[in-house]
């Protein structure tokens, strides 16, 4: 017994690291943004010409949505993925009313019918930051009745066992660079933002961020909406350099980080110029990653379907990358982005 216990003492004090290092655990990270259920071309097609149309139209879109089943199948992602912390984009509350003063009711609710299928698969997740964006509301019609509106958000969500006490320092804001669209029911301003939080698991504390950039020009049409975004890439910087703490950012950046066109835009050299390694890239060398798009809601942008771009990303500054994957590429489409997980340490 005593020669066992002198040979554990000697185990203990010749190889302290390894041990310390066998305790920690790795942090797990996820991205994903949750598609409004349209691409809203309709509305950028005819918003000076019949603007109204556009706007029918892309409510019939949104009625065609079971975003029930969607949400269902993302929960599905989330509990195999199994993240600790989870940043949401464009995660959207479609609703109608008699007037765009009063356009209060429900058509659909994604956060909460996400968060209903989690807590249904037996892992529950809970709000820790919500940015509300970009809330318009629109007539249907020339007599301005119905109405319908469009409320987008980032949101930030997080394993229910980790709380109280792993999140804290919650910020949220808004861009001071955004695009503003002119339209015969005024000029639309589209609010982009970012959430961040220090997560402390397994006694490891980092800053997590989201985000959602601005959409490139293709989208609008504007080749000047590509520096709008970058002059957003470059307000983000600023953001994460405001800690010393390790750091994460999980979003959708439409910035396309492979060869393909269209969407080559400054944001993820921007990243890369300041120090914060692209995880994909650091563990994929040679393969493309693509993102988006899985599908396609409406037919008025000319580019094929299926994943083409990597534009969904996981940055990090001050960890080692252990493994990182894509999600909700196979079986139902929850999305017409795939998910991306990290898995990192430090």
């Amino acid at each position: 017994m005593r020669t066992v216990l002198k040979m554990i003492l000697f185990a203990v004090v010749l190889f302290p690291v390894t041990v310390s290092t066998l305790s920690a655990r790795p942090v797990k990270v996820m991205t994903k943004n949750m598609d409004a259920g349209t691409d809203l071309g309709f509305v950028i097609q005819y918003l000076q010409t019949n603007p109204l149309l556009g706007v029918q139209l892309t409510y019939q879109e949104v009625l065609k949505n079971n975003y029930a089943v969607r949400a269902g199948a993302l929960a599905k992602e989330i509990v195999e993925a199994d993240p600790d912390i989870v940043g949401l984009q464009e995660v959207t509350l479609w609703r109608t009313g008699p007037n765009p003063a009063n356009a209060n009711t429900i058509v659909a609710d994604q956060i909460s019918l996400l968060l209903g299928a989690l807590a249904a698969l037996g892992q529950p997740y809970s709000v820790v930051a919500t940015n509300t964006l970009t809330d318009v509301a629109l007539p249907l019609t020339a007599a301005g009745t119905p109405a319908f509106r469009w409320t987008d958000s980032d949101v930030v969500i997080v394993r229910s066992n980790l709380l109280p006490g792993s999140v804290a320092n919650v910020q949220t804001g808004l861009y001071n660079t955004l695009l503003h669209l002119p339209s015969p029911f005024g000029t639309l301003t589209v609010l982009r933002g970012w959430i961040s939080a220090d997560v402390t698991v397994d006694s490891k504390t980092f800053r997590f961020v989201t985000t959602h950039l601005e959409s490139s020009g293709g989208l609008y049409g504007n080749p000047d909406v590509d520096l709008i975004q970058a002059a957003q890439a470059q307000e983000l910087v600023q953001i994460l350099n405001s800690t010393p703490m390790p750091v994460v950012l999980g979003g959708d950046l439409n910035s396309n980080a492979t060869h393909t066109p269209p969407e080559q835009t400054l944001s993820v050299k921007i990243l890369l110029n300041s120090g914060y390694a692209d995880t994909w890239s650091e563990l994929h060398h040679g393969n493309p990653g693509f993102t988006w798009p899985i599908f396609l809601e409406d037919p008025l942008r000319d580019h094929q379907q299926g994943p083409k771009e990597r534009i969904d990303f996981i940055f990090e500054r001050g960890f080692d990358p252990v493994s990182v994957d894509r999600t909700g590429l196979k079986g139902l489409a929850s999305s017409d982005h795939a998910g991306v997980v990290a898995v990192l340490k430090n």
